[in-house]
């Protein structure tokens, strides 16, 4: 047995760090840079003539493409209201130029609002203001949302949802796990098909192709999309695209198809509690402090969610059942349409011509597939066509809820499904494309 010297020490062995931790971990400050970007101002963007603040983020005139300027790759935010520039200080959001896009936004929506409510189309308040500022945007006016004032909104609009739970929905769990679990079915599906359909039919890369098929967020999609070399400028009309479509034509087939019964939930009136100011401070102090956790806990659309989980707590606790008043809640929903419709700032039809017609094409095969699951669905989990219409349809966690709302249609469920698919998404995606990618080369 050979002699160890004295001085010498058997080192223990180093255990590796698999590759998987680190990917995980570059994703994390990937996306923590995206969403909280360095304040300073970057140089002219070339792709839209105005000015870009911070790597990756939103343009001043909503520039689609983005564009390179040196070795800076420029990004446009849809979730910032896509026209106004990013201020992480509340006050520092509300200047001239802003305000002044604001102003014209809620003028142009509120138009939109009078002619839907004279019409008795649905969800007057959001999609009344969401269809006139796209043709507002599309017509070149210079319109705009502040993200602090959307996010208020939004926190507006969650804290409503959540007075909708109650006690009585713990009857219902096995239901709701069925539903949730078949939605991940519907998920897969449209992956898949809008994968294929983009790849195939609109000539895109993997890459592309995938990212604009997954019914992700408006700005998180696209960015992942850029980040792993795609096209994010097809991506983000997919989107785009998607939500306004979905929006619109779901409670319109609704409203339609069941015209008595609307009108019939239209003439009932619910008389809700009265609004004390201890309640009030309950609510405002729960979606604040919702919309800290959600943050910091990464969830998305926190201003949304949070809220929502916070007005759960707090109305099946029994603490309060009292709700936002309703005008506030109307105002809400006219900030929420009018950031919808600012997506569109800066696109050129002509210029995005061929990409539209593609997303269009999709968005139809979309609604067809959630038609056909919900159809489906409905004889196999005993749950209504439009409760599963409502779930599967991938307009948005705040725009699907807020029909659901308007409508009557079992809010808790639809707005849970939307919760943890959204959730699911943002988790798992980079995930899918990895190993859908690595089966591909295979």
């Amino acid at each position: 047995m050979p002699r160890r010297h004295r001085h010498s020490r058997s080192r223990p062995r180093r255990r590796r760090i698999p590759r998987r931790i680190f990917r995980r971990i570059a994703a994390v400050f990937l996306l923590r840079s995206f969403l909280d970007p360095p304040e300073s101002l970057t140089p002219e963007c070339r792709g839209g003539g105005g000015i870009c603040q911070g790597v990756r983020r939103a343009c001043w005139t909503g520039c689609a493409a983005g564009s390179r300027q040196g070795d800076t790759q420029y990004f446009q935010d849809f979730s910032t209201g896509n026209g106004i520039p990013l201020q992480n200080d509340f006050f520092a959001a509300f200047n001239a130029d802003a305000l002044k896009r604001l102003t014209v936004s809620l003028a142009v929506g509120l138009v939109g609002v009078l002619v839907f409510l004279w019409a008795t189309l649905p969800v007057p308040w959001m999609l009344g203001a969401m269809s006139f500022t796209v043709i507002a945007a599309l017509g070149g006016l210079k319109i705009g949302v502040p993200r602090p004032l959307r996010d208020i909104s939004l926190a507006i609009v969650g804290s409503m949802i959540g007075t909708a739970f109650s006690p009585a929905i713990l009857d219902h769990l096995a239901t709701w796990l069925a539903v949730i679990l078949y939605n991940y079915a519907y998920l897969v599906a449209v992956i898949g098909t809008g994968t294929l359909f983009f790849m195939k039919i609109c000539r895109q890369n993997f890459t592309t192709a995938f990212f604009s098929s997954t019914p992700g967020g408006l700005m998180e999609m696209p960015f992942l999309c850029d980040a792993l070399g795609g096209n994010a400028r097809f991506a983000s009309m997919a989107h785009s695209v998607r939500v306004v479509i979905v929006v619109l034509a779901v409670p319109l087939f609704i409203r339609f198809s069941e015209a008595d019964s609307y009108a019939e939930r239209l003439s009932v009136t619910v008389t809700a509690p009265e609004l004390t100011a201890v309640d009030a401070l309950m609510l405002v102090v729960a979606a604040f402090v919702g919309f800290l956790c959600a943050r910091r806990a990464r969830i998305p659309a926190p201003a949304l969610v949070g809220p929502i989980l916070a007005g759960v707590i707090i109305h099946l606790a029994g603490w309060t059942e009292a709700k936002p008043p309703e005008g506030l809640f109307s105002a809400a929903q006219l900030v929420v349409g009018a950031s919808i419709g600012s997506y569109f700032i800066g696109v050129n039809l002509r210029q995005l011509g061929v990409i539209t017609v593609y997303s269009v094409v999709w968005t139809v095969i979309l609604l067809a597939m959630a038609a056909g699951f919900a159809s489906l669905g409905a004889r196999l989990l005993d749950v209504e066509f439009k409760v599963l219409l409502l779930a599967l349809s991938p307009g948005g966690q705040a725009e699907m809820a807020l029909v659901a709302l308007f409508m009557g249609i079992e809010v808790p469920l639809i707005a849970t499904v939307h919760i943890f698919r959204s959730m699911s998404i943002y988790a798992i995606a980079p995930v899918i494309f990895r190993k859908m990618e690595k089966s591909r080369k295979d």
